[in-house]
């Protein structure tokens, strides 16, 4: 608890099902002013060599608006990997900024994507995603996500880093969330 405020996680949920599998999962939840700011569930489902990963993603500010990232969804299916990225970013007021879907379809070996996605300025707000990079390195499959959505006004709202790394069956997973 930061003064007056609530800090929370309020569900973590791990499901392995792998040989090796490690999961490192480091998360940081701040309060900004009078407002909660909170990730709401963070999903991680493996199952092996032909990882499926699930990651959802809410994170909002609880006065007049609200500021979130929806959803972020990605399945794996072994070398030929197919990727689905979702994402919705929305100020709830007047305005509506939204990414709907980004999806990218990935069959090969030692494909590199670098997505990058920038939503412009509403009023005297912004909101963007800053960043989705995503790096594909065939089966022993490397992912890293970066996703910033901030409000710049008088307080600023982020997920500063996703971070996803997959190392083949002994897979060892990395999110930081802050």
């Amino acid at each position: 608890v930061l003064g007056d405020e609530d800090v929370f996680v309020e569900e973590v949920f791990v499901d392995v099902f792998g040989v090796e599998d490690v999961f490192v999962v480091e998360l940081f939840v701040g309060v900004l002013e009078d407002e909660d700011v909170f990730v709401e569930e963070v999903f991680v489902d493996v199952f092996g060599v032909e990882d499926v990963f699930v990651v959802e993603l809410f994170v909002g500010v609880l006065g007049d608006e609200d500021v979130f990232v929806e959803e972020v969804f990605v399945d794996v299916f072994g070398v030929e990997d197919v990727f689905v990225f979702e994402l919705f970013v929305g100020v709830l007021g007047d305005e509506e900024v939204f990414v709907e879907e980004v999806f990218v379809d990935v069959f090969g070996v030692e494909d590199v994507f670098v997505v990058e996605l920038l939503v412009g300025v509403l009023g005297d707000e912004e909101v963007f995603v800053e960043e989705v990079f995503v790096e594909v390195f065939g089966v022993e499959d490397v992912f890293v996500v970066e996703l910033f959505v901030g409000v710049l006004e008088d307080e600023d709202v982020f997920v500063e880093e996703v971070f996803v790394e997959v190392f083949g069956v002994e897979d060892e997973l990395v999110l930081e969330v802050e």
